[in-house]
């Protein structure tokens, strides 16, 4: 077995174990997020000035309860950044997968 079949294969369990999991506790949730993104660019101030780019901003999350006070939050996010200076305009898509390690303090 190579690692990426091994991977294939831990990934799975993972999956199957937080959605068999018998308490609240370690819950799986999963969501869409939107939102609008206001991009802009700092540069030297005395060569030029620049304009922001709004854009869209689109994903999913999964929160995976590993506890009482602790869960994971992959994302898999969609956004428009960029900037404008005078007759230039920079247009930048990004795919982005942030993973959160989030601490609940108080319940």
């Amino acid at each position: 077995m190579n690692k990426e079949t091994a991977m294939r294969y831990m990934v799975l369990l993972v999956l199957l174990t937080a959605l068999t999991s018998g308490t609240s506790a370690f819950a799986l949730r999963i969501g869409l997020q939107g939102g609008i993104n206001v991009a802009n660019v700092s540069i030297d101030p005395s060569a030029t000035t620049t304009d922001s780019r709004n854009g869209l901003m689109g994903g999913a999350f999964l929160e995976w309860g590993m506890g009482t006070w602790l869960s994971l939050q992959p994302e898999l996010n969609y956004t428009q950044k960029g900037y404008a200076t005078g007759a230039t305009t920079i247009k930048l898509d990004y795919l982005e997968i942030p993973l959160f390690l989030k601490f609940l303090l108080f319940s």
